[in-house]
């Protein structure tokens, strides 16, 4: 009887350590399952996803740019206490990255949305049109969508910013 216990436990203990192979904890999953949940909406757990990812990659993974930017935007979404922290310190470090101009425009929009105009206007002038994939061509500030390049358009009148819509 004993062996018999001893044999079944011996088998199960290898079938679950069978179940934790490499596919399953290579650190690409963590950015898989972390795009997924960005994707729908589900930053939070995307941050979880993505920071996993970045702490078990070697520093030449494959993804480790893209993991920081989704990161750092996940956690602006989130309105995580260190999002705007953390998109800041991503555009400090990849300033000629491809996804520089998404991060200008998301940080344009929180500030914008908080009603803090200077702040605003300051990562709007920072966005290359090119830069992003057409959703982002075009601002909408309110009022009829205004171009990047006239964004300046935002004035200063009276301790109140005004917005000047252009054709």
């Amino acid at each position: 009887m004993r062996l018999v216990l001893c044999a079944l436990l011996a088998f199960i203990s290898l079938n679950a350590h069978a179940q934790t192979g490499k596919q399953n904890s290579y650190p690409a999953v963590y950015y898989q399952r972390g795009a997924e949940l960005y994707r729908e909406g589900r930053f939070n757990a995307a941050a979880v996803q993505f920071k996993s990812y970045l702490d078990n990659v070697d520093k030449y993974g494959d993804y480790i740019e893209d993991a920081q930017y989704f990161l750092a935007m996940s956690k602006l979404m989130a309105q995580h206490s260190n999002g705007v922290i953390s998109v800041q310190d991503f555009l400090d470090e990849h300033p000629e990255s491809l996804k520089a101009g998404e991060a200008n425009l998301a940080m344009g929009d929180f500030y914008y949305k908080k009603a803090k105009y200077s702040m605003a206007l300051r990562y709007y002038r920072n966005i290359d049109p090119k830069s992003l994939d057409g959703k982002g061509k075009q601002v909408c500030l309110g009022c009829a969508p205004l171009q990047l390049p006239t964004i300046a358009s935002l004035k200063w009148r009276a301790s109140s910013w005004e917005m000047r819509c252009c054709d």
